[in-house]
């Protein structure tokens, strides 16, 4: 008798965010940036959130999220299973004049029409497909948005690359990356977890 091993079961968090160089000129004000995590598996279903807007940061600052902004995908107790691999684009914005559900629901429109790409294309071919898709939509939001893009990431986990990357339970790995438009620069952390 064969015993069958339950598929492995992943969480995507968001730990933290750095400020390396607030927007503007630094001695003029604070940065009150917000992000934007649109995800993607499970046969292309697709989701999109905004984070609370994080008043009052400087070059320098570190920000950490809180329960409730750090989960971005997987997140029933058990996790979720990941068959064509995770996807995830991801953007920052800085809060100005805007409205962030405004900004919120553009994004999820565009990301609904790119989230199918990882199930037809797999999660390589899904950056370049989707960082083309979502820079069509941030063009279109930005000809009405009062508030300011700060940068923007595509990220794509294969099925193999999990696997080879989390071999057993309980195991995770850091992804840090940065996000600039030319004027501020941040980075955000994120976690990627086998949690069966």
């Amino acid at each position: 008798m064969s015993c069958r091993r339950a598929p492995p079961r992943y969480r995507v968090t968001a730990a933290s965010f750095k400020a390396l160089d607030e927007s503007g000129i630094d001695a003029s004000g604070s940065d009150e940036p917000y992000w934007i995590f649109n995800t993607v598996s499970n046969g292309g279903t697709a989701s999109s959130r905004a984070s609370q807007v994080f008043g009052s940061i400087d070059s320098g600052d570190t920000q950490y999220f809180g329960v409730a902004d750090s989960c971005l995908w997987g997140c029933g107790a058990a996790g979720a299973e990941a068959p064509v691999g995770i996807g995830l684009s991801v953007q920052l914005w800085e809060s100005d004049l805007g409205h962030v559900s405004d900004t919120l629901h553009d994004t999820a429109d565009a990301f609904q029409a790119a989230g199918p790409i990882l199930t037809a294309a797999g999660a390589p071919a899904w950056v370049g497909a989707t960082t083309s898709a979502m820079g069509k939509a941030m063009d279109f939001i930005l000809g009405w948005a009062q508030d300011d893009l700060l940068g923007t990431n595509t990220y794509a986990f294969s099925a193999d690359s999990l696997a080879a990357a989390l071999p057993s339970r309980g195991t995770s790995f850091a992804d840090t990356r940065t996000y600039t438009n030319g004027d501020a620069t941040y980075t955000l952390t994120i976690y990627v977890s086998r949690i069966v």
